[in-house]
């Protein structure tokens, strides 16, 4: 009924909002990282190497979520 469609859709919302924030963070924070030109202590590898897989896989989640979301919707309507 409509109280699962409302918690669903506040679950997606909520799903979002975190990944939303975890790109804008992890983008500060990769950004950080290559303006203070900070590399790892053992090999030597800029860092934002490997920070720059939070906001990208977040991204990737997102879209996947809004995807899924879509299909969801569509198999109600039909």
């Amino acid at each position: 009924g409509w109280l699962r469609k409302t918690l669903y859709f506040f679950g997606v919302i909520c799903s979002l909002a975190f990944f939303v924030m975890l790109v804008y963070l992890g983008a500060i924070e990769v950004i950080d990282e290559i303006e203070l030109n900070v590399s790892s202590e053992s090999l030597d590898i800029p860092v934002w190497l490997y920070t720059i897989a939070t906001p990208l896989f977040s991204a990737l989640i997102i879209v996947r979520i809004l995807q899924r979301t879509v299909e969801d919707i569509q198999k109600r309507i039909k």
